[in-house]
This record gives structure tokens, C-alpha cells and sequence, in this order.
């Protein structure tokens, strides 16, 4: 299995909750689900607008409910425990 270590700025707002708009890069899809917890968003800036416009145009419950995604997305996948798992898989793989 692969160890996946990822921004951490990213992880911190997302666990307050903020949407997030990122670029569609390798790994992006095992911290954000498109639409789901945040915005994937093509690497160029058309890519962005879109995303930006998608996010713009969210209903308060629509901002709701992705917001709670990304909350539960960081308290799922990468708490402490998680966290520490990752780091001995990536040391037995060694």
C-alpha cells in the first residue's frame, strides 16, 4: 500500500470545515471527491473559474452539507490514528 502525505494546510481548513478548490493533480482524488467534499478543479484557469463558478452557485444547504464533507473527510481519513497507520505501513514497506 502507498502512504500518502499531503498538504497540510489543506487538511487544517478542511477540518474547519472550508470548501475546498484545488487543481486536479496526481493523488488529488484520495483527499477530495469532486462535488462531494470540495472542488477539483482542471489545472488552468478556465479549470478554476469553473470550479469557482460551481462553488459560487452552491444553495445554503448545498454549502452545508459539502462543508460537513470536508469536516468528516479529515476526521475519517486522516486523524491521528490514521496518521500513525500510514507511518508504520510506510516504515514495513521499506
Amino acid at each position: 500500500a502507498t502512504a500518502v502525505f499531503c498538504n497540510q494546510s489543506l487538511l487544517e481548513a478542511m477540518s474547519h470545515g472550508v470548501i475546498p478548490i484545488i487543481s486536479s493533480s496526481n493523488g488529488t482524488e484520495l483527499i477530495v471527491s469532486d462535488g462531494v467534499n470540495g472542488f477539483v478543479a482542471d489545472h488552468t484557469l478556465e479549470g478554476f473559474r469553473n470550479a469557482m463558478k460551481r462553488a459560487i452557485e452552491l444553495s445554503e444547504a448545498e454549502r452545508i452539507e459539502i462543508s460537513r464533507e470536508a469536516f468528516l473527510t479529515v476526521k475519517r481519513k486522516f486523524n491521528s490514528e490514521a496518521w500513525r497507520e500510514k507511518v508504520n505501513e510506510l516504515y514495513r514497506d521499506l
